[in-house]
């Protein structure tokens, strides 16, 4: 995985999890922090998997969100599959 360049974002994309915000406004987040454009979901995707130790196939999950350059899956599908992987982050301690 390349180097996060903002690793204060990590906890705060979890406390907006962990505060209820959905994955979708995760991104945006963290979109808007970055300038970030459709050409980046790999830059979210990182620090996604960064954030909340998610595996690569769990967490590009996030690429196919309609933001990014020819994905498809409005925001209420990837916020129903992405949930219970993040969820899961929190069960476990964190």
């Amino acid at each position: 995985m390349s180097e996060i360049e903002h690793p204060e974002l990590l906890d705060e994309l979890r406390q907006k999890i962990r505060n209820g915000e959905s994955a979708v406004d995760a991104m945006h987040f963290l979109i808007d922090r970055l300038r970030l454009g459709p050409d980046s979901r790999l830059i979210v995707i990182m620090y996604f998997r960064a954030a909340f130790d998610l595996k690569l196939p769990d967490a590009s999950t996030l690429g196919a969100w309609q933001f990014f350059t020819g994905a498809n899956w409005p925001d209420e599908v990837v916020n129903a599959e992405i949930a219970p992987m993040l969820a899961r982050y929190f069960e476990q301690g964190a």
